[in-house]
């Protein structure tokens, strides 16, 4: 089984089986930009 081609942090967090509190949550919300954006640059509105 190989894992999902997905890059949103927040998806993975539950298929991992891992917990986050508010805080973790609201960090990766930040970061997840910063993942998409740099994967994904072409297709995010500027």
């Amino acid at each position: 089984m190989y894992p999902p081609k997905i890059h949103n942090l927040l998806r993975l967090m539950p298929l991992a089986n891992m917990s986050m509190d508010r805080a973790q949550c609201e960090l990766l919300t930040k970061l997840n930009r910063y993942c998409l954006e740099g994967r994904y640059a072409a297709s995010l509105p500027r």
